[in-house]
């Protein structure tokens, strides 16, 4: 293992498991917040439409690890396999709840216009709208290593909104972290 780094373990075993993984270096983390910020751009002009499909794909490319992210996030977690397994069908269904909702209009703007003649008082011009503001940073958990870590902040909530994520997966699970993360983009 080279300095700086560390190795992920199993949480029965308490043995070393053969992959190690590196601590970013400040210029590697920087160029991720850049290529965030990149995508950014052009991610929070998505249409709804499209924000959805990538939603769907993503729920599509969890369920596509099939056994490898149960066993993985099991060996390093101690989790049983139906705690998991139900982390998993949770996620994937509110991926494909928040492309609904996108489809659907959910969070297109609304505009009120005002009415002067509404009693007991006048109505003033409301308006509400969703502007995607920047890169976001996900610091995931471990306790729930699917439904709301790595997989959940930075591919359910993020996308959602437009705005891409800039992920620094903690230590625990560090291999289920690598798996989850890298799956979802890779040919989209």
């Amino acid at each position: 293992m080279k300095p700086g780094g560390f190795t992920a373990f199993d949480a029965n075993s308490h043995q070393a498991l053969a992959t190690t993984f590196a601590d970013a270096t400040e210029t590697e983390v920087n160029t991720a917040i850049n290529r965030a910020n990149e995508a950014f751009a052009s991610y929070s002009q998505l249409s709804p439409e499209k924000r959805a499909h990538f939603l769907r794909t993503i729920g599509d490319k969890i369920n596509a690890l099939g056994d490898e992210l149960i066993t993985t996030a099991c060996t390093e977690t101690g989790l049983p396999a139906i705690r998991i397994q139900g982390e998993r069908g949770r996620t994937v269904s509110q991926l494909g709840l928040f492309a609904n909702l996108l489809e659907k209009g959910e969070y297109d703007t609304v505009i009120e216009l005002a009415d002067n003649d509404r009693q007991p008082l006048p109505k003033p011009d409301t308006r509400l709208g969703y502007l995607p503001l920047g890169v976001v940073g996900v610091f995931a958990a471990s306790n729930f290593p699917l439904a709301f870590s790595t997989a959940w902040w930075r591919h359910c909530i993020g996308p959602r909104c437009g705005l891409p994520c800039s992920d620094e997966s903690s230590c625990c699970p560090p291999c289920y972290c690598r798996i989850s993360g890298t799956s979802h983009f890779s040919g989209y």
